[in-house]
């Protein structure tokens, strides 16, 4: 009787560890970033369990809230009855590091803060109209960043210059990497391809460039449409695809305003978004792909993931001159960089890099291989998952 019991009571004490992962706003398992994390943790040793402002799915834990506020308040009361020493907190933005510090302060359970691109440094952005609510705004935030990033067991940034940045501001941390927001090879490449795309969207015999993802001002998606007219005069048989969502409908409309000015109806076409698994088909079909982010702070230190989407479906990258892109971008050997905020030469670049297609073949074919053993989610998940390791010591 004795050696049967053991057993079971050695197996009710051990409990499989849990990690949270906070994130405000809804449930999204298709979110680029995130989703690559969760699905990462899903190969530890861990059980998942999502902490969301609403939604619904297996193991996803609603606070039913649009508020930050009571999101804060009902996830951190939660986490801190069920946290257990061997559980980890994974805190996806400010708010959901918020929550992981005070759900965790003065217990055992450890909690990783991740800054994705636009966040990091929101205090040091100022606006023409600085007004004293901005910036008493921006100072709280900074003595808030700087609590969060001194207080998380561990911290992972989106880009080199985030973490350069956060170490200037705050102090070296030796408990930090940096994660890339990098292509998962297996969806982005030149397989995933349909080859009726470019019949069904009436594009054949096109030369189609494309920008992926938000379309937004400080993205330089005006700048672009500017420049398009410029390339359109060179290059008749061009096509500017944007696939994404406005994030302001005013903008939209003054994309839409542009696009009548310039008589571009037929040159130029908005696709609403679609599924991360049918992103590629449209790249497929692409020569050329922008990032014509505009000079601001938060676009020098992003790393965002159509560069890389880019490069994995050998659509040569034309971008912006910014600080991280540098990284990345040699130019007129794995790309192009143009100075932000210039239509003039981002049409000229254009134009070079169309009128040689020696150079854009070349490009392509380099970026592919360049992705497939560098900048790809498989190499990236490798450290993410020693970050994991690191943490549960």
């Amino acid at each position: 009787m004795v050696s049967k019991e053991i057993p079971k009571k050695n197996l009710a004490h051990k409990q499989v560890p849990t990690i949270y992962i906070c994130v405000y706003g809804q449930y999204n398992p298709e979110q680029p970033r995130i989703s690559k994390l969760a699905s990462s943790l899903i190969k530890t040793n861990y059980r998942i369990n999502w902490i969301v402002s609403s939604g619904s799915g297996e193991n996803v834990i609603s606070m039913n809230t649009k508020s930050k506020c009571i999101y804060f308040l009902k996830a951190t009361a939660y986490l801190r009855w069920h946290l257990k020493p061997q559980d980890m907190v994974f805190c996806y933005v400010h708010i959901g590091g918020i929550v992981g510090f005070f759900s965790t302060l003065f217990k055992k359970t450890k909690f990783i803060y991740d800054y994705p691109d636009p966040w990091v440094g929101w205090y040091y952005y100022k606006t023409p109209n600085d007004n004293l609510k901005w910036k008493v705004g921006r100072r709280i935030f900074y003595w808030l960043e700087k609590i969060l990033y001194k207080s998380a067991t561990y911290v992972t940034t989106a880009s080199f210059s985030q973490l350069e940045f956060l170490q200037k501001q705050h102090g070296k941390k030796n408990n930090s990497s940096v994660i890339l927001n990098c292509a998962d090879i297996k969806t982005f490449n030149g397989a995933n391809c349909d080859k009726e795309l470019q019949k069904k969207l009436k594009l054949e015999n096109k030369t189609i460039l494309i920008y992926l993802g938000t379309i937004v001002e400080e993205y330089g998606c005006d700048i672009l449409i500017e420049a398009f007219t410029k390339v359109l005069k060179k290059i008749p048989d061009a096509h500017l695809l944007f696939l994404g969502k406005a994030k302001f409908p005013s903008f939209q409309k003054h994309l839409n305003q542009l696009v009548q000015k310039y008589k571009l109806e037929k040159a130029i076409t908005f696709i609403p978004p679609v599924s991360r698994s049918q992103v590629p088909q449209f790249l497929n079909i692409a020569k050329i792909g922008f990032v014509p982010f505009k000079d601001r702070f938060y676009n020098n230190v992003g790393s965002p993931n159509k560069l890389f989407e880019y490069m994995a479906c050998g659509v040569v990258p034309i971008v912006s001159d910014m600080v991280e892109f540098k990284q990345y971008i040699t130019n007129k050997k794995n790309g192009f960089l143009v100075k932000p905020e210039d239509s003039e030469e981002l049409a000229k670049r254009t134009i070079e890099a169309l009128s040689n297609k020696t150079l854009l073949e070349s490009i392509a074919k380099q970026n592919k291989k360049t992705v497939e053993t560098i900048y790809n989610w498989d190499a990236q998940e490798k450290k993410f998952l020693e970050v994991i390791k690191a943490v549960n010591k």
